[in-house]
């Protein structure tokens, strides 16, 4: 992969025309070298007359914290440490620092080990969680995030030191000339960091415009008065890798980042389960929405099923229980995948295939459902309560209750109602006033026989002769 680094921005498609060499490259080990009187590592290549640019150099450090406790938490490590010449003949690490020296045309190096190093150190702290039954404050030592600090780091002294220089000679490169189209731009917003980015944080410059992401997409031209912005690109969270598509041709292509945050604990998911708060939902109406660890939106709906069906996620409501569970990935061919961090030979199904994850950040997950609730009626209004008591039962007062025409609910007139020991005989419809609202109705009456005569109880229906008016209370 040939990787530019134009002082300013091309054009989109432009042609450009490389030469370049290509070869195996030597490597040669030196198993515990010995330092010079200066203090530096001389190192004499089996070759010479070596191409400038191709020389890296590898060695193994120790971290010497100055600290004693902390010396006490981290006992000393075994990283490596790279440094590449930069063709001018000195051996440079990535922030440029000076290692030593390179004779191309002798093939001897001059190698300084001595370096500094940021060393990660968990920071904790003690969290409330409120009282016990009896009282007492409880809290938990918990972990908030890493802190770096500078610390010495240098080659050992001893047979387990070991220096590799890879490299290249002139003899052994064939000259190639080719053309090359550009196309997105692409540079690593956490270069010497393997922290992953927070969704929302980005915020940077580049060739007079301004940059920011939103769900894994970057944007510019932003309009603050609508929220409407012009798509640019993507953002990797995870690589930090940025891919533009839009720039500014001919403009400077230095980058200033306003703002980013980085987090060592993204709590990325390929797995979630959860419940609407309301439930049944309506069918058809789930919609759930995530940011990708590795860039871009999850936009996805269930069908009239329950079922999501899409790219790298699937799932199922239901609709009754509004209970929801999803899995962010696809199933793969697992042969060839052995060496993925998330293969496992038990994951591997009959048909030869096992889940790949695509990790979304489990605080972006966010869900629209449209759920149905029930009201019950207004009791005032029946003159009983809406439900059934536990019985099965439930008694109704006949002499006091009855509704108008224009109410909200009728009740008819039954020949049929009967107390025990009643002597019942036919209600004819007598006109009179209703005693509610005064207007002309006609109302049955049940004569239930009350000691030696005929009582009258209002158990029917009043009709208005006029429509309007309510139900009365």
């Amino acid at each position: 992969m040939i990787q530019l680094q134009p002082t300013l921005l091309p054009a989109g498609g432009q042609i450009y025309t490389v030469d370049y060499a290509f070869g195996p490259p030597d490597v040669q080990e030196f198993p515990a070298p010995l330092r010079d009187i200066n203090g530096e590592v001389p190192l004499t290549l089996s070759k010479a007359n070596l191409r400038p640019n191709t020389v890296e150099v590898t060695w193994n450090l120790l971290y010497n914290p100055y600290d004693p406790v902390t010396m006490t938490a981290f006992p000393p490590r075994d990283p490596y440490k790279t440094v590449r010449d930069d063709g001018l003949g000195r051996l440079r690490d990535t922030l440029g620092a000076d290692h030593g020296t390179v004779n191309y045309t002798t093939g001897i190096l001059s190698l300084k080990t001595e370096t500094t190093v940021g060393m990660p150190r968990a920071q904790y702290a003690w969290v409330s969680l409120g009282n016990s039954p009896q009282g007492f404050a409880m809290r938990r030592w918990l972990f908030q995030g890493w802190e770096y600090y500078p610390v010495g780091a240098n080659m050992p002294n001893d047979e387990s030191a070991h220096v590799s220089v890879k490299y290249r000679t002139m003899d052994a490169d064939s000259s190639v000339s080719a053309p090359i189209s550009t196309g997105a731009l692409k540079f690593d917003l956490t270069n010497q960091y393997s922290e992953n980015i927070v969704p929302g944080s980005v915020n940077f410059t580049m060739g007079g415009k301004t940059y920011f992401d939103r769900a894994g997409n970057l944007y510019y031209n932003l309009d603050v008065a609508t929220g409407n912005a012009t798509k640019a690109g993507t953002l990797n969270y995870q690589s930090g890798e940025v891919t533009l598509d839009a720039w500014s041709t001919g403009a400077s292509a230095s980058v200033s980042v306003k703002s980013m945050l980085t987090s060592m604990d993204g709590h990325p998911v390929d797995e979630v389960t959860f419940r609407a708060p309301v439930a049944p939902l309506r069918t058809g109406s789930v919609q759930v929405l995530a940011t990708r660890l590795a860039g871009g939106l999850v936009n996805v709906s269930a069908n009239t099923s329950g079922d999501f069906v899409g790219v790298d996620v699937s799932g199922h409501v239901d609709y009754e229980t509004g209970v929801v569970r999803m899995r962010f990935g696809a199933y793969v061919v697992a042969a060839g995948n052995e060496t993925q961090v998330w293969y496992s030979a038990a994951g591997v199904g009959t048909d030869g295939k096992i889940f790949k994850p695509a990790p979304v950040f489990a605080d972006t997950i966010r869900f629209n459902a449209v759920g149905f609730t029930y009201l019950p009626l207004d009791a005032d209004i029946l003159g009983t309560r809406p439900g059934p008591p536990a019985t099965g039962r439930e008694s109704v007062d006949l002499s006091t209750r009855w509704f108008c025409r224009s109410g909200p609910y009728r009740q008819h007139h039954s020949n049929g109602l009967q107390w025990p020991g009643d002597q019942l005989r036919s209600g004819a419809p007598e006109p009179g006033p209703c005693d509610w609202c005064g207007r002309q109705c006609h109302q049955y009456r049940l004569h239930r026989r009350l000691g030696g005569g005929y009582g009258h109880v209002h158990v029917g229906q009043r009709l208005h002769a006029a429509r309007g008016g309510g139900a009365p209370d």
